[in-house]
């Protein structure tokens, strides 16, 4: 089997050929099958951008500059715009004239501080652990336990509620379980059609 390109450049070569000999390109594409705009594109192929530098990496007379990103997170981290998130900061510095770039400009140098999300001071891993409550019952009556846990019938309509309630005795025995049917709002109950 003849590759697509293969084939491409085989037919473009023939439909030279006959235009070479005295061919118009238009009778010469429709006798090799071509589109009259694939010959031409072959007469004149595009030229590649002249760029080829990154557009990350690219100077640009507006580029912020490293130092003036160092001062924006210094003043980002003062005490001043420490517990603010960076819109408010930016539209605070902006007031004041300490920004001359747009607020995604401001998101990007913060993102790249690695500084984006909540800016607030977190709890971190200092200070005491905090404790799991344990609640522990000494006699009878003192806790007591209710749960309802909603569970599928045998058809899509019908809902079982499962009632899980009790006290938790001293001794640690469980709790009484009980199941009540719960039918879905809606339903006809209709006796002489069997319905309950």
């Amino acid at each position: 089997m003849v590759d697509v390109k293969a084939w491409k450049d085989v037919t473009l070569s023939f439909a030279g050929k006959l235009v070479a000999a005295g061919w118009s390109a238009v009778k010469a594409c429709a006798l090799v099958g071509l589109h009259r705009t694939t010959w031409y594109r072959h007469l004149n192929p595009p030229v590649r951008a002249g760029i080829s530098v990154p557009q990350a990496d690219r100077a640009y007379p507006n580029r912020i500059t490293p130092a003036e990103s160092e001062e924006f997170m210094e003043l980002l981290n003062s005490q001043d715009y420490g517990n603010l998130s960076v819109t408010q900061a930016y539209y605070r510095m902006l007031d004041k004239g300490h920004c001359s770039f747009s607020i995604a400009a401001a998101h990007r140098i913060v993102a790249s501080h690695g500084q984006n999300g909540d800016r607030r001071a977190q709890r971190g891993g200092t200070g005491p652990a905090r404790v799991k409550p344990v609640l522990e019952a000494t006699a009878p009556n003192q806790l007591w336990s209710w749960d309802i846990t909603m569970l599928h019938g045998p058809r899509k309509t019908h809902l079982q509620a499962l009632h899980n309630h009790g006290r938790i005795l001293a001794q640690g025995r469980r709790p009484s379980r009980r199941v009540h049917r719960i039918r879905s709002p809606g339903r006809n109950v209709n006796p002489e059609r069997g319905g309950r």
